[in-house]
């Protein structure tokens, strides 16, 4: 492998292990939620980072700069903000939901910035 597939990997499958974890922490408070509308983003960021691995395992594209992990971590700061409107009246389900918005959107940031930044390798 070159230094430039190294590091890509490294990116993809940080990103991969971010989404799995967080998915596994705020996913199975669903599993503990009364409604079913409640239990809908916190399935989907289990099932987000579900992908994230399957994605990173299987595709074949470990290795290239690519887009789709900072898009799944997009779509899990989406899934976030879905939660926070179908809990706005409950506010004890709608904590996990601002907490997940302080986890989710700066790592997100910081994702989406290591991505754009120009690329440069030491020898």
């Amino acid at each position: 492998m070159t230094p430039i597939e190294v590091r890509d990997r490294g990116y993809n499958l940080m990103l991969s292990t971010f989404l799995l974890v967080a998915g596994l922490g705020f996913g199975t408070v669903g599993f503990n939620e009364a409604d079913t509308p409640d239990k809908l983003d916190d399935f989907l960021l289990l099932g987000i980072g579900i992908i994230a691995v399957l994605w990173y395992r299987f595709s074949g594209m470990r290795t290239r700069r690519t887009l789709i992990p900072v898009g799944l971590l997009m779509v899990a700061v989406a899934a976030q903000l879905l939660g926070v409107f179908l809990e706005a009246d409950d506010s004890q389900a709608l904590g996990d939901n601002i907490g997940g918005m302080l986890f989710y959107v700066p790592f997100t940031a910081i994702a989406l910035w290591e991505y754009l930044r120009p690329l440069k390798l030491s020898p």
